[in-house]
């Protein structure tokens, strides 16, 4: 085919029939040639062979636009987001537009809502404030973007966090590599749960906390929680397990006038049940305590000072009390005595004491206004007689000999002096050994002493009669 400058010049008769057949040509072929016409007219076609394009002049007659390849591909001009390269008659800022190399374009009212790159595929990139949803066949809002306030939905069209999941039951489910091990995190009503290895596949299932790529935590398929470790503690006490490789250790801190506890229970609503034990810190009254049932048995305060049983946490001035239903079986004082003993009354019955230098004392109470039906011991000597020391030597000390008396021998005597009874078991049979405290044997010595002594000063008085006559 040719081209045509679209005029025909006067000629015989064969000449203007070819010229005008030339004409034709050119029209119906759209100008085809491997060069564009000499003679360009606005609106003009051009069908380029060179590039196998059809052409259109501009109105301005001053160039060529391409209209799409001569094969039947479609080709549109690269455009911008405010005049698209391909748009809408009645709306010419919404459409596509090629910004640069391997890239589409879309735009409504001239703004960009999507870009198509050969590396991603960018929703909003000019970060408008516009939401983004997709629909499922049950919900209108199975996905969604909330632009305005960077929020992220599923299942919601208000998502109030960065990601919101929403309905009835709400679950994220993972599975491995070959989908034998299911794990999810969910919520169902006022459950929130993440079950690992649900439906048990794996036996040597593990939930891990990692900080840095590196363990810090983790609960085992048993259910036992171990931190910085992976290997339980003792075998009747491995529920919870601390590790470190310097120091390790729980700390549990409570508010102002609140308490920090740990509890311990037994299991057995009859029984102890809830509060079988505890260990607790009670920032009012500024001790540590340790209680069984729901009473504290024994505080350690601020100061240093150990009450054992004590109702009333002010008494501390002992340094040690142990009390029995509010009164005090032993304290420690801070006036040199070192431990003292009370009757179940409140009253001390003994002590143990400096005694002013470098010494202890040993005390029993001996006060006269403790004491009723004082008589003087008159068999003193008899008595004496009827005690029987021994050398023997205890069976766990072997061969150190030792002198001393025999419980029970001793008890038929001094009764008071002897703890137990002769042969005692326990209910499994096991023996249970008296004891004896010697130094109540002292005032009977005393008193055989002071007989021995008004008989010796008689026969001295007697002897001395008889060396005078």
């Amino acid at each position: 085919m040719a081209t045509h400058d679209y005029i025909i010049s006067n000629a015989s008769g064969a000449a203007v029939r070819a010229d005008l057949n030339n004409a034709l040509a050119a029209i119906v072929s759209n100008n085809s040639n491997a060069s564009s016409p000499s003679t360009t007219y606005a609106y003009q076609w051009w069908a380029d062979t060179t590039t196998g394009q059809l052409k259109l002049r501009n109105s301005a007659n001053n160039a060529w636009i391409t209209i799409f390849e001569l094969d039947g591909t479609m080709l549109m001009e690269d455009g911008t987001l405010a005049a698209p390269g391909l748009a809408f008659a009645s709306d010419l800022d919404t459409g596509f537009s090629r910004s640069a190399a391997n890239k589409i374009n879309f735009s409504t009212g001239g703004a960009e809502r999507l870009e198509i790159g050969s590396t991603e595929v960018v929703f909003n990139d000019p970060s408008n404030d516009v939401d983004f949803r997709v629909e499922s066949n049950g919900q209108s809002h199975m996905l969604f973007v909330d632009g305005g306030n960077d929020r992220v939905g599923i299942g919601t069209s208000s998502p109030s966090g960065l990601l919101h999941l929403s309905g009835n039951t709400c679950q994220m489910h993972f599975t491995d590599e070959d989908d034998s091990a299911s794990s999810r995190i969910y919520q169902s009503g006022a459950t929130f749960a993440i079950d690992i290895d649900q439906a048990n596949a794996k036996a040597s299932s593990v939930f891990q906390i990692r900080v840095d790529d590196s363990e810090a935590a983790r609960i085992d398929s048993s259910g036992r929680l171990l931190v910085g470790t992976t290997t339980e503690g003792a075998a009747l006490a491995d529920n919870l397990t601390v590790a470190d490789s310097g120091h390790s250790g729980i700390t549990i801190r409570s508010g102002t006038a609140n308490l920090g506890s740990i509890y311990f229970s037994d299991g057995d609503s009859g029984g102890l049940g809830e509060y079988a034990g505890f260990v607790e810190y009670n920032h009012n009254g500024d001790y540590l305590g340790f209680g069984t049932g729901s009473a504290t048995r024994l505080r350690i305060d601020s100061s240093g000072n150990v009450l054992v049983a004590v109702s009333n946490t002010t008494k501390t001035s002992e340094g040690f009390r142990i009390e029995n239903g509010g009164q005090p079986n032993i304290t420690r004082g801070t006036d040199g005595t070192f431990i003292s003993f009370y009757h179940t009354s409140g009253s001390v019955i003994g002590s143990i004491q400096n005694n002013g230098g470098t010494g202890t004392l040993f005390n029993t109470s001996s006060d006269y206004r403790l004491k009723e039906n004082v008589v003087d011991i008159a068999d003193g000597i008899t008595r004496v007689k009827q005690l029987s020391p021994k050398r023997f030597n205890f069976i766990a000390d072997d061969i150190k000999i030792v002198d001393g008396f025999i419980a029970h021998e001793a008890q038929t005597v001094v009764p008071e002096a002897v703890t137990g009874t002769k042969d005692e078991v326990d209910a499994d049979g096991n023996a249970v050994m008296q004891g004896i405290d010697q130094s109540k044997l002292v005032p009977l010595l005393t008193a055989a002493l002071q007989e021995a002594i008004t008989k010796i000063e008689t026969l001295e008085t007697k002897v001395a009669a008889l060396e005078a006559g």
